[in-house]
């Protein structure tokens, strides 16, 4: 049996029914983790946070743009790491769409 679900289907299956990852930035040189719910997931695999545009995690995106995302469950046994490149946007319609 061949498995042709693409990477993005995959991670979409994987994390499903997962809300809180752990959320990976580089300060200062150092990797600093901090626990965010996530909002949704994108069609194209884009993960959506909600952040204070004036949080350090925000500060440092805007300096150094590589970021991690760790999810775990423990009950499913379910452990998924994901390297990316962060993007901060003030787009009113998107923070109103995920504001709860």
């Amino acid at each position: 049996m061949t498995n042709t679900s693409t990477p993005v289907e995959t991670l979409r299956e994987k994390i499903k029914d997962i809300r809180m990852a752990m959320l990976s930035t580089i300060s200062q040189g150092r990797i600093v983790s901090r626990p965010m719910s996530m909002q949704e997931m994108g069609p194209d695999g884009t993960l959506w946070f909600l952040t204070a545009v004036n949080s350090n995690k925000v500060k440092e995106i805007a300096s150094n743009a590589s970021v991690g995302i760790a999810f775990a469950d423990s009950g499913s046994e379910t452990y998924v790491s994901v390297a990316g490149i962060a993007r901060i946007t003030n787009d009113r319609a998107l923070i109103e769409k995920f504001w709860n």
